[in-house]
C-alpha cells in the first residue's frame, strides 16, 4: 500500500482546521483580534482568573506562546495579569471590562460564523463528528 497525502485522514483535519483558522481570521481582524487571542479571551470568559500553564494546557499551547498572546491582549487592555497569593512567581488572568465586553459584541457573531462554517452538516452528522473526534483525540494521550 502506498501512501497519499490526499488519502490521510489526519491531513484532511489539518486542511480543514487551517481553512477554518483563515476564515476565523479574517471575520477577528476587524476587532483587532486573532484567533488565538480570541480563544484565549473566550476560555477566561468562562474561567476567570486562570493562570498561563492552565490556559496552555487548555488551549494545548506551549507556555511561551501563551505568554506572548496574553501580552498582546494586556497591551490591547483586554485582559490583566494579577498576582497570585499563593504563588509569588505565578499571575492568574482576568479579562479587564473591555474584555469582557468582547463577549456581548463577538459571542453573537462567533455563533453565526460557526453556523456557517456547520451548515452543510446536519445536527446529527455535527454530533456524530464532535463524538468521532473527541473518540480519536483520547485515543492519542
Amino acid at each position: 500500500m502506498e501512501y497519499h497525502l490526499g488519502e490521510s485522514l489526519g491531513f484532511a483535519l489539518h486542511r480543514t482546521y487551517m481553512r477554518m483558522k483563515v476564515v476565523s481570521a479574517r471575520r477577528l481582524r476587524p476587532h483587532g483580534l486573532t484567533p488565538d487571542q480570541f480563544a484565549v479571551l473566550a476560555i477566561l470568559w468562562d474561567n476567570p482568573g486562570l493562570s498561563q500553564g492552565e490556559i496552555a494546557k487548555l488551549l494545548i499551547k506551549d507556555a511561551p506562546n501563551v505568554t506572548r498572546i496574553v501580552d498582546r491582549l494586556v497591551i490591547k487592555g483586554l485582559v490583566e495579569r494579577r498576582g497570585n497569593p499563593a504563588d509569588r512567581r505565578a499571575y492568574r488572568i482576568y479579562p479587564t471590562r473591555s474584555g469582557r465586553s468582547l463577549h456581548r459584541t463577538l459571542g453573537p457573531k462567533v455563533l453565526d460564523l460557526r453556523a456557517e462554517m456547520f451548515q452543510s452538516l446536519t445536527d446529527k452528522e455535527q454530533a456524530s463528528m464532535r463524538k468521532l473526534l473527541d473518540k480519536l483525540f483520547d485515543s492519542l494521550e
